[in-house]
């Protein structure tokens, strides 16, 4: 009989890889919530001081940020945790840029779209919006027009979701 089988309110055990998934989630999450440029200083020294901007970004997230240094740093386990578990990959990181600047520059419709579906054509709209941005290495030819860069739509299938509404 186990601890649960003699307390109904014993907490049910709870696996080492499911403490380090939660935890990895709510790594991510802290690195998604913060802007790119952020979020990579932080990778490269995540226990450095954080800036007020980024101390009140995770204000939402109290249990990362570290009371005994006034929330100016992260919490030791989680400085930690970057750095052993988050690899900083150089392409990667230019291919979340690039992204950025596709899904800025085009309406909001139109990067939800490409979101959900990264390899699709590009419109007429889409394809001459990211031509004017003068760096031609967004984009490449496909049988039927033009669709995004291949580092950039993969980049976008594997890293990037839309939260649904609840509403």
């Amino acid at each position: 009989m186990t601890d649960a089988d003699e307390n109904p309110d014993a907490a049910p055990e709870t696996t080492t890889e499911e403490i380090l998934q939660a935890f990895a989630r709510d790594v991510e999450l802290l690195l998604t919530t913060l802007p790119p440029a952020s979020s990579g200083t932080l990778v490269e020294n995540p226990h450095r001081e954080l800036d007020p901007i980024e101390t009140e970004m995770l204000a939402d997230m109290p249990h990362a940020l570290d009371p005994a240094r006034d929330n100016r740093f992260l919490r030791t386990e989680y400085a930690e945790f970057i750095q052993l578990a988050v690899t900083v990959d150089a392409t990667a990181r230019e291919a979340q840029e690039r992204a950025q600047t596709v899904l800025q520059a085009l309406p909001e419709a139109d990067g939800i779209a490409l979101v959900q579906q990264p390899f699709q054509t590009l419109t007429d709209e889409q394809a001459a919006t990211l031509a004017a941005l003068g760096d031609d290495t967004l984009m490449r030819a496909n049988a039927d027009g033009q669709q995004l860069a291949e580092d950039i739509a993969i980049f976008l299938d594997r890293n990037v979701t839309i939260a649904e509404d609840d509403d």
